[in-house]
C-alpha cells in the first residue's frame, strides 16, 4: 500500500485547538483501525488521564496496550479531530492544518510516530462527477477497491500544501481551474489524525497519544462540557481487557467545580480523594513505557479525581456507519451524526463519559 511508504517516524509536539464554535470540539476518543476488515489486534489495556483546567482547557494523555493474535500486520490507527456538521455550512473549515500534524503527539513503544492528517468522506458516486480511479490518482486512499454507495472512506491528500490551504480562493477559481482534488475538498466530512503501527506475530505494542484541546461550551455560558467516547468494541478484536479513565481538576480548578458527570452504556464513576497517580500495571510493564508521558506523570499527587474502571468491556456502539457523536448546548441529551443527521434513538448510544464544569474564570 502506498500510504505505508510515506508514514515515517518523526517527533510531533502537542497543541491543537480548533477555532470553531466551542461545543463542537470534544470528540477525542480511543484509537480506531482505518480498515473495516476484521482484525486480529486486541486492546489488552487502556489508561487515560484527562486533566481539566480553568477555562475548559484539557490535557489528555492516553496509553493503549495492544496484542496481535494473528500474523504480522501493519495497522493504521486514527481518531477524529474535527468533523462536518450543520454548524459548519457547505464545507469543513480546515485552517492551520500542517502535514505532518503538530498534534497529537504519538509514540509507539516509546518511539515518536509521524501523525498525518487523514480525510474522511462518504462515497456518493451518483452525486460526484469523478470516478474512483480518478480519486485514487489524486489522493492516497486507504483502500484500492471502490467503496459501496454511502460507505465512509479515508485518504491522505498530500498533493497540496496544508499550510497555504484557502478554500475561498479555490471557490473563486472553480470554473477556470477545476481538479478532482478541489471537488473532494468541498465534500470533506472529517479531519482525523492517523499513524501506522507495525505488529509482529504475537507482538504486544504500547501506543500513547497526548494532546491539548478545549471543552465544549455554549456561547456566553459559564458551563463547559467534555465527552470521551469509546469506540473500541466495534473495531478491535474482542473486548477491552481492562480500562481506566481518570479525570482530574488541575491548575486551580476544584472538584467542587465539577457540576455533573455521568456515563452512557458503561460503568459509573467513583470519586477518589488524595490519590497518587500510578499507571496500570500492564501499561507500566510494557516495552518503552519509560519513554512515555505517563511515565513522567507517574507518582503525581492528585487531591481529588473521578475514575471510570472496567474489565472485559465491550463498548456499546451505534448501529449507524459513523461513530462521532457528541452533545450540543441546544440539545444536551442529543447527538449528531457526522452527516448532520439528528439521531433521536438513545438506546444504542456508543459508550461514553460526560463531564460538566462550572468554569471559575466565568464566575469570579
Amino acid at each position: 500500500m502506498r500510504l505505508l511508504l510515506i508514514l515515517t517516524p518523526v517527533l510531533i509536539l502537542a497543541s491543537c485547538v480548533f477555532a470553531d464554535a466551542g461545543f463542537l470540539r470534544s470528540i477525542v476518543q480511543n484509537p480506531i483501525p482505518v480498515s473495516s476488515s476484521p482484525t486480529s489486534i486486541e486492546m489488552i489495556s487502556e489508561d487515560v488521564l484527562i486533566e481539566i483546567y480553568p477555562g475548559g482547557a484539557v490535557e489528555i494523555t492516553a496509553a493503549f496496550l495492544f496484542t496481535n493474535t494473528g500474523t504480522a500486520d501493519t495497522v493504521i490507527m486514527y481518531f477524529p479531530l474535527t468533523l462536518r456538521t450543520i454548524f459548519h455550512g457547505p464545507y469543513l473549515p480546515l485552517y492551520n492544518v500542517t502535514d505532518p500534524l503538530s498534534s497529537p503527539s504519538v509514540t509507539v513503544n516509546g518511539s515518536p510516530a509521524e501523525v498525518r492528517p487523514l480525510i474522511g468522506n462518504t462515497w456518493t458516486p451518483w452525486f460526484d462527477d469523478y470516478t474512483w480511479d480518478e480519486v485514487r490518482e489524486a489522493v492516497h486512499t486507504m483502500r484500492e477497491t471502490e467503496p459501496d454507495t454511502g460507505e465512509v472512506y479515508f485518504y491522505i491528500a498530500d498533493d497540496f500544501s496544508w499550510d497555504t490551504y484557502d478554500i475561498y480562493k479555490w471557490l473563486d477559481e472553480w470554473s477556470s481551474d477545476y481538479t478532482v482534488l478541489k471537488d473532494l475538498v468541498v465534500v470533506i466530512n472529517s479531519l482525523n489524525a492517523c499513524w501506522t503501527v507495525p505488529f509482529s506475530e504475537g507482538d504486544s505494542v504500547l501506543v500513547e497519544f497526548s494532546m491539548e484541546y478545549s471543552m465544549s461550551s455554549e456561547y456566553e455560558s459559564p458551563y463547559c462540557t467534555m465527552v470521551y467516547p469509546l469506540y473500541t468494541g466495534a473495531s478491535w478484536a474482542g473486548p477491552i481487557g481492562e480500562g481506566r479513565i481518570t479525570v482530574a481538576p488541575c491548575g486551580g480548578l476544584r472538584f467542587a467545580d465539577f457540576d455533573s458527570w455521568y456515563s452512557i452504556s458503561m460503568p459509573d464513576a467513583r470519586s477518589v480523594i488524595n490519590m497518587t497517580y500510578e499507571p496500570l500495571e500492564a501499561i507500566s510493564g510494557a516495552d518503552g513505557f519509560e519513554l512515555t508521558e505517563l511515565a513522567d506523570i507517574s507518582g503525581t499527587y492528585l487531591d481529588s479525581v473521578l475514575i471510570w474502571e472496567f474489565t472485559d468491556f465491550e463498548p456499546a456502539v451505534s448501529p449507524t456507519h459513523w461513530e462521532y457523536f457528541y452533545f450540543t448546548p441546544d440539545n444536551p441529551d442529543g447527538r449528531f451524526h457526522s452527516g448532520a443527521v439528528s439521531l433521536e434513538d438513545t438506546t444504542d448510544w456508543s459508550s461514553s463519559i460526560r463531564i460538566d464544569i462550572l468554569d471559575p474564570l466565568w464566575v469570579e
